[in-house]
């Protein structure tokens, strides 16, 4: 979430307020249900993606983690990762995510992982890519053959960018964020 808040109740019994500084990512699983819902009258800004898991008929769990947001000025922060890896929180597939806020003027590269795509988004702001200008709510897929893919910020920007291993296993049955 860049700007907002919202509610999160689900059939575990949690329920947390999520924000710009509170991330939630929920590996649904089997026999899971929630409900998300606006607290106060600011505009939700946010992303929600869907992951399909490696497997179905997975145990349900749901991760909250408290964010520093001083801790993506101009450099990339891992929120994100596979079972396994050193992000705060997981996924059950092979992605990472990361998030940065770039200074207008600011260059920086993006993450690589040798065999992983990187799908790019620009948040907010205008960067350039490539030789070409990418603005707000656009999105970019940077193959793994070039790993020193950079970008620079027009104005004062907010970047995303999932490394996804596009031939990774993953299940087409039950819930898609299992």
């Amino acid at each position: 979430m860049r700007a907002g808040r919202m509610k999160h109740t689900d059939s575990a019994g949690r329920s947390e307020i999520l924000s710009s500084d509170r991330l939630m990512v929920m590996n649904a699983g089997r026999g899971f249900s929630h409900e998300e819902e606006v607290v106060g009258a600011d505009q939700i800004e946010m992303l929600q993606i869907f992951v399909r898991p490696e497997a179905s008929d997975l145990t349900p769990a749901v991760q909250f983690v408290d964010l520093d947001e001083s801790a993506r000025d101009g450099r990339w922060r891992l929120l994100t990762g596979p079972v396994g890896s050193t992000a705060p929180t997981v996924v059950r597939q092979a992605i990472y995510l990361h998030d940065t806020h770039l200074a207008a003027g600011g260059t920086i590269e993006l993450p690589s992982l040798e065999g992983f795509d990187r799908w790019f988004y620009v948040f907010r702001g205008e960067v350039t890519a490539a030789s070409q200008k990418v603005g707000a709510q656009t999105a970019l897929i940077v193959g793994p053959d070039d790993p020193h893919f950079n970008v620079t910020a027009s104005v004062d920007s907010e970047l995303v960018v999932f490394l996804v291993d596009r031939n990774a296993k993953f299940s087409r049955e039950g819930t898609i964020s299992g």
